[in-house]
């Protein structure tokens, strides 16, 4: 092999390691921003947009502003992951009560604020959502 094959190679592969490194620092971040079910938790995106500016960005009010939020988002996933997963249910009141225990115990994993936009990310348990929808799905005979 030549001496210019060689040096075309070194520059070549550090454009490639140094690509690798930028593209897995962004790709850890990402991996976390999804919304939806995964395994026995739903994580909910709230992105809002027209943010209040006396409202201090992580704030306690500001946290709580976001919980609710994340709540209502939270409900209209869930009532549509039950209508397609479990088509009937023997005692829908006692699904629905699991459903507002569940958004009790939203946590919020991150925020992200901009100039003029925030997103955050909030994480519902679904195990006792989904133990209670099997039962009464089993009591049905559905599912």
């Amino acid at each position: 092999m030549d001496k210019s094959y060689h040096g075309a190679c070194i520059p070549l592969l550090m454009i490639i390691v140094m690509t690798m490194f930028a593209c897995s620092g962004k790709d850890l971040r990402n991996a976390r921003r999804y919304e939806g079910v995964k395994g026995d938790t739903l994580r909910v995106c709230v992105r809002e947009t027209a943010v209040d500016e006396d409202l201090e960005k992580d704030s306690v009010q500001h946290r709580k502003q976001v919980l609710e939020l994340g709540k209502k988002r939270a409900v209209a996933l869930l009532i549509g992951h039950l209508r397609i997963t479990y088509t009937a249910l023997a005692d829908a009141g006692a699904v629905e009560k699991k459903i507002i225990e569940a958004l009790e115990k939203g946590t919020i994993i991150a925020i992200e604020c901009k100039e003029d936009w925030c997103e955050s990310f909030i994480d519902f348990p679904l195990k006792d959502i989904i133990d209670e929808a099997e039962k009464q799905a089993a009591g049905n005979g559905t599912k």
